[in-house]
């Protein structure tokens, strides 16, 4: 095999593996949002069953009616259960563990990135080695990483296809420069 198609090989397999650690790390980024999501949405039930269920106001209100303490009844077993469900569920501890996941994912991201600028000054074996040393650090990372939903990526795969989350237009990153900088090796036309 010629060191030109070995090159292309190499290119294309770092390519393709920095796409799948940029999906992992949106991934990770939206599962977050989710998990965050739901424990508000069990907060606020909570609240609002505990209030149902405890306040005077209510009884007092609808104290002597049968319908009324039927559901505050209901909504005292559900109370119960999402109470129970919500000591049972560690949500910091899977949020803490894929932010960890999600910052290693994003160093090893811009190591890629790295790779793909410098891809020509290096040897084929140069390359390799440290396409390896990308591969074992990604690996060591999802190997500690928690499962996320479907939907998370589900809503990575939107995000990074349709609304191009991890990516610029053209000049947009240029702008976020200051001034001075800006423009200093202008992109050549091809």
């Amino acid at each position: 095999m010629s060191e030109n198609i070995m090159q292309q090989n190499l290119w294309q397999q770092i390519v393709e593996q920095h796409a799948k650690l940029v999906y992992s790390f949106t991934t990770d980024e939206k599962e977050i949002a989710r998990i965050l999501w739901w424990a508000k949405i069990r907060q606020v039930t909570s609240i609002i069953l505990s209030a149902i269920t405890v306040s005077p106001a209510f009884s007092s209100l609808f104290g002597h009616n049968v319908w009324w303490k039927f559901f505050s009844s209901i909504a005292g077993i559900v109370l119960l259960c999402l109470s129970t469900y919500n000591l049972k569920t560690d949500d910091n501890g899977k949020i803490s563990a894929l932010k960890k996941s999600a910052d290693t994912l994003w160093e090893i991201r811009e190591k890629y990135i790295s790779l793909l600028v410098d891809f020509d000054n290096f040897t084929i074996e140069e390359i390799r080695d440290r396409r390896d040393e990308l591969i074992k650090e990604t690996a060591d990372v999802y190997k500690n990483r928690p499962k996320t939903s479907l939907r998370a990526y589900r809503q990575a795969q939107k995000a990074l296809q349709v609304e191009e989350e991890q990516t610029f237009n053209e000049g947009e990153a240029e702008q976020l420069l200051p001034r001075s900088l800006r423009n200093r090796y202008p992109r050549s036309k091809h």
